[in-house]
C-alpha cells in the first residue's frame, strides 16, 4: 500500500481486488476488516477449485523456492530484508511469459496507462 499508493488510509486501494483461498488467516475479522478499510475487494477463490487461485499460488511457490528455502536466516529482520529484495527484483527484472515477456512492473504500468486513456 505504501509503495503503490503512498500510505495507509481509508479507501486508498479502492478498485483493487484480492484473490485468496479460504484459509483462516484470510477469513479472520482482522484481515477482512483491514482490507475493507483499505478499499480492497475481498475475492475468495471458489471452494474445491484451486486453479482459480493459481497465479497467487505459483507466486508463493516461486518466493519459497528462490528466497525462503534457498538459505537460512539469522533473524526475522534478515528474512524480511531478503523477501523485500526478492519482491523488488521479481517486479523489476523477471520476465513473465503470461505478461508477454515483460516484468510485472512493466505490465502494471501498461495496464494503468491503458486504463487511464
Amino acid at each position: 500500500m505504501i509503495d503503490h499508493f503512498g500510505g495507509l488510509a481509508a479507501d486508498v486501494a479502492r478498485g483493487i481486488g484480492l484473490r485468496h483461498d479460504w484459509g483462516p488467516q484470510y477469513r479472520s475479522a482482522h484481515f477482512t476488516g483491514s482490507i475493507g478499510w483499505l478499499g480492497i475487494a475481498d475475492s475468495p477463490a471458489f471452494l474445491g477449485e484451486p486453479e482459480t487461485n493459481g497465479c497467487a499460488e505459483r507466486w508463493i511457490r516461486t518466493l519459497k523456492e528462490q528466497c525462503l528455502w534457498a538459505q537460512l536466516y539469522d533473524s526475522v529482520d534478515e528474512l524480511r530484508q531478503a523477501v523485500t529484495t526478492f519482491v523488488k527484483t521479481y517486479n523489476t527484472q523477471w520476465l513473465i511469459g503470461r505478461l508477454g515477456h515483460r516484468t510485472p512492473k512493466e505490465a502494471y504500468q501498461d495496464a494503468t496507462t491503458t486504463a487511464a486513456a
